[in-house]
């Protein structure tokens, strides 16, 4: 038995606009796989009401809807920071900037980072290169 004597980062992964990620899930369902059941080592995933909605990115939304925009991504970040997650996962790229632009905007610690940077990070804690 292995025991982890580093703390656990506590990751909420957000992937509610990211239509690519719900299809490859939709792939690889049958096979029982879902990013919420998935493990990554020394992460724990937490869920946060409402992660279905979107954080007011969608493409150039957040150009031509700024009002609404900044609406979605006020409620999206109270609601993540009730998590007291440290880290927020995505794997959409607008998701990324709207997201870091929303821990300045409401003044919370912490980082945003794409799905793939959490695993290479996980990888290389315990010395696995890739």
């Amino acid at each position: 038995m292995t025991v982890e004597t580093e703390p656990t980062p506590r990751i909420l992964v957000v992937d509610d606009v990211a239509a690519n990620v719900r299809l490859l899930e939709a792939i690889l369902a049958p096979a029982g796989f879902s990013l919420s059941s998935a493990s990554i080592p020394g992460v724990r995933l937490l869920e946060f009401p409402h992660a279905d909605r979107c954080c007011g990115s969608a493409g150039v939304y957040g150009l031509t809807q700024r009002e609404m925009s900044i609406r979605s991504l006020d409620e999206k970040m109270r609601d993540i920071r009730e998590t007291g997650a440290e880290v927020i996962a995505t794997a959409n790229p607008g998701c990324m900037t709207q997201l870091e632009g929303g821990l300045r905007r409401h003044r919370m610690n912490g980082r945003v980072v794409h799905i793939v940077e959490l695993l290479d990070e996980s990888y290389r804690r315990r010395g696995i290169r890739v």
